[in-house]
């Protein structure tokens, strides 16, 4: 159970989170989520190390001390956060050193997922009914919640931004913490690839949704203001030419934007994603 509810919690905020938001609303929103995700490192090494060592593997309930808490990941959680409130946004020699060291993270720990799930049979990659309704939860159902929780509370911005991370897959550290900590690394990797696997889906999606909102026309033909950005004149006027209503009038308008690295970091009309993206837009208009 502290497996699955790590999983349903935590999502994956800075490596997927990041490039969907930038692609989706701008630097602006980027902005955001770097606060957002200050006090939920700190909040992943703390709550969520308990989840998992409170119901780990070998059944044998562990209790968490507070010097268990004080690890490198928490004391840089602090001391990011210390900085951000003091005005400090970037440190010479010293921080190039640490975010080179920092990107080694990300690739390390898809070896330590892939290594979780190599020695599984196919048809358990994906787990059982229970994975597949966690992942549901996951990607589907907790971002409702938060519009619904935060529609009255937060800007539109900040909204869009808390619902996005929310539906991001499993995040990928938590299988490193079961290691740490005994938990059910095997069903921690498993969530993981589900969950990234699925977002395949719904990332496209929410792309389609994008370029969908950049239309600036609702869904009873009445047209509306889109939301600041320094890209939105370059961006609408490579949708010229397709009218709401009518898909057909969608050929390659959509290539202009997927195409531009800038934004998606890389050609996305190069990769499968771009088909389904198109697919999904011609559907929503």
């Amino acid at each position: 159970r502290g497996v699955f509810r790590f999983m349903m919690i935590f999502g994956n905020v800075g490596f997927i989170g990041y490039p969907v938001l930038s692609a989706i609303f701008g630097p602006t929103a980027v902005i955001y989520a770097v606060i957002y995700n200050l006090p939920f490192n700190f909040i992943v090494f703390t709550l969520g190390a308990w989840l998992i060592a409170s119901d780990n593997a070998t059944g044998v309930k562990v209790r968490m001390r507070p010097r268990d808490l004080v690890n490198p990941c928490n004391i840089a959680s602090v001391i990011s956060i210390g900085l951000a409130f003091a005005g400090v946004h970037g440190v010479p020699v010293l921080g190039d050193a640490l975010a080179t060291i920092g990107n080694f993270t990300t690739p390390a720990t898809l070896l330590i997922v892939g290594s979780s799930l190599a020695n599984l049979p196919a048809k358990q990659l994906l787990g059982g009914p229970k994975m597949f309704a966690a992942s549901m939860v996951r990607l589907v159902v907790t971002p409702i919640v938060i519009f619904f929780l935060m529609q009255n509370v937060a800007s539109d911005l900040m909204l869009a931004v808390l619902v996005v991370l929310a539906a991001m897959p499993v995040a990928t550290n938590g299988t490193m913490l079961c290691y740490q900590y005994h938990g059910d690394a095997v069903s921690m990797a498993q969530g993981t690839f589900v969950t990234t696997v699925f977002s395949l889906v719904s990332i496209p999606l929410a792309i389609a949704g994008w370029l969908r909102y950049l239309l600036a026309i609702d869904d009873n033909g009445n047209a509306f203001e889109v939301s600041a950005d320094p890209l939105k004149d370059d961006l609408q006027a490579k949708l010229a030419g397709i009218e709401f209503g009518k898909p057909e009038t969608v050929t390659d308008q959509l290539d202009g934007i997927l195409s531009n690295a800038s934004i998606f970091g890389s050609d996305l009309t190069k990769t499968v994603l771009a088909d389904k993206i198109k697919a999904y837009f011609k559907a929503e208009i």
